[in-house]
């Protein structure tokens, strides 16, 4: 589907209206999000088939680390009323 939308998107692009266009640019994002979205579910699938090793993690440590990577909230506007 993702390659036959391409074809058309290169081969008809000149002869569509604005509304083919976006028609077949959207079945592309969808196709290639599908193709994602399965691509994610082998993976998943691959994993339940290995040996999961657990093991203890420090969650403190884990948590200060991913912090920093969190923006500080944005000020509220202040709001008066009269």
């Amino acid at each position: 589907m993702h390659n036959f939308s391409n074809f058309l998107l290169e081969e008809y692009s000149d002869r569509l209206d604005a509304i083919g266009l976006n028609y077949l640019e959207r079945i592309d994002a969808a196709t290639q999000r599908l193709d994602h979205y399965l691509r994610d579910l082998l993976h998943y699938g691959k994993m339940g088939r290995e040996i999961c090793r657990l093991r203890e993690v420090d969650t403190t440590t884990l948590i200060a680390r991913n912090l920093g990577d969190v923006p500080e909230p944005a000020a509220a506007p202040s709001v008066t009323s009269k």
